[in-house]
């Protein structure tokens, strides 16, 4: 009987192991962090001097909002072509969030300003997951579905896409079970350095504990 209690315990150590390891996650990342997109709110005055707070929208249900989107999309758009894509396209992007279990979300939009002339614009779109797996496989479909490119020291996962013109700098980011898509107006050096401190800032918030919401 003894030999028999010491097998039941040994065979209830392994299970437990494996369970631990199987939710532990990977890659030395920490486990999902962020209860909200409330909790990565960030202010102009936060990134630096000259940077002014243009617009926030915090989206409780971001499936939806971009469903509704959709239908308004034949008001505004003036190319039956275009608008064609950008329905496609945001339907999918509306499934893709559905399929990795997305919280919510939020849009952010940062001018800064030197002598009332507007010299960089951001906008950074924020999407919270239930788990770091729902995070990981939207970065994935992101990345590959704007043919972006890794690049590191820059959060849990980072990738940029790259535009043959303009000055539109587009950076995909994954912290802990959320993902931000950072979008910058400026000179390729400017923008990347002021992404990087957009992170900086995200990483501390996301460690920390939400306090009570005015919203």
């Amino acid at each position: 009987m003894k030999k028999y209690r010491l097998l039941i315990i040994g065979c209830l150590i392994i299970v437990s192991i494996l369970v631990l390891a199987l939710n532990a996650p990977y890659n030395g990342e920490r486990s999902s962090t962020i209860s909200s997109a409330k909790q990565l709110k960030i202010n102009a005055s936060e990134i630096g001097p000259g940077w002014k707070d243009e617009n926030y929208q915090y989206i409780s249900d971001p499936v939806e909002f971009l469903e509704d989107f959709v239908t308004q999309i034949d008001e505004i758009g003036f190319n039956p072509e275009e608008v064609k894509k950008d329905k496609e396209r945001l339907l999918e992007m509306a499934t893709k969030l559905n399929e990795s279990k997305v919280k919510d979300s939020s849009i952010l939009q940062l001018r800064k300003l030197d002598n009332e002339i507007t010299t960089s614009f951001i906008e950074l779109d924020t999407f919270v997951f239930n788990d770091l797996n729902g995070a990981k496989k939207y970065f994935d479909y992101r990345n590959n579905k704007n043919n972006g490119t890794r690049i590191s020291g820059i959060g849990d996962e980072a990738a940029v896409v790259s535009e043959k013109y303009g000055s539109r700098h587009i950076y995909f980011v994954r912290i802990s079970n959320a993902f931000m898509e950072i979008i910058v107006y400026d000179e390729e050096e400017e923008a990347r350095a002021v992404a990087k401190k957009i992170v900086e800032i995200l990483e501390k918030k996301s460690s920390t504990k939400p306090g009570p919401s005015i919203l």
